[in-house]
């Protein structure tokens, strides 16, 4: 995909609060974009994807060049469980030991 077809899909349509849960999200034209910590995709704020139902997460990091996604085997209510944050936070760190 090219930079500019990023830039149109990622530009903010909305933060608004979600009434079912009442959660803020940065919602883009069919993503979300990061938007800790209820639908948090790494510390670069320009990542995007989607969380699915019981804590499923999957984004794209156009800064970081990656894809990440996370499908768990226990639903949980609470944006992913224990492991989601932490294993986002270990991809990042394994790539900055990698560019070092």
């Amino acid at each position: 995909m090219n930079e500019s077809a990023i830039t149109r899909m990622t530009t903010e349509q909305h933060h608004l609060k979600e009434i079912l849960v009442g959660r803020h999200y940065h919602q883009a034209s069919g993503v979300i974009l990061n938007s800790p910590p209820w639908s948090y995709s790494g510390p670069n704020p320009r990542a995007y994807g989607h969380q699915g139902a019981g804590g499923a997460h999957g984004f794209a990091d156009p800064d970081a060049k990656i894809g990440w996604s996370y499908a768990m085997n226990k639903f949980h209510i609470d944006g992913g469980g224990p492991l989601r944050k932490r294993l986002i936070d270990s991809t990042y760190a394994c790539l900055d030991r990698k560019s070092v």
